[in-house]
């Protein structure tokens, strides 16, 4: 959502972006609240074998023509779309599940 935001044109795209990038904000804290608050109880270690499907998952939209022709509202490139996504979860999400006991991955 940021580098949507910082990419868009029209000051009404980047108000948009605002609003959604909030409450993104308070989903992921949510999320990850609910994480710590469960791994207080109990092992989530049994959660890691689910995580690589659902990252396939995220990860497996691909870019249609009419996205493409809508840069200059913020929408990326269904390439750099992946690559924000992959270097998010890489650096963000994998090191925030290991944190409560949710190994993925080598």
């Amino acid at each position: 959502m940021i580098e949507l935001r910082r990419r868009a044109l029209l000051p009404i795209a980047r108000h948009a972006f605002d609003e959604i990038l909030e409450d993104e904000i308070a989903h992921a804290r949510l999320g990850w609240a609910t994480l710590a608050w469960r791994a207080g109880h109990e092992s989530l270690a049994h959660l890691a074998v689910h995580v690589p499907s659902m990252i396939d998952a995220a990860l497996a939209t691909e870019g249609t023509r009419s996205e493409r022709s809508l840069v200059h509202l913020g929408i990326l490139e269904p390439t750099t779309v992946r690559q924000i996504c992959e270097n998010t979860v890489r650096t963000t999400i994998l090191p925030g599940l290991a944190r409560f006991g949710i190994a993925v991955g080598p």
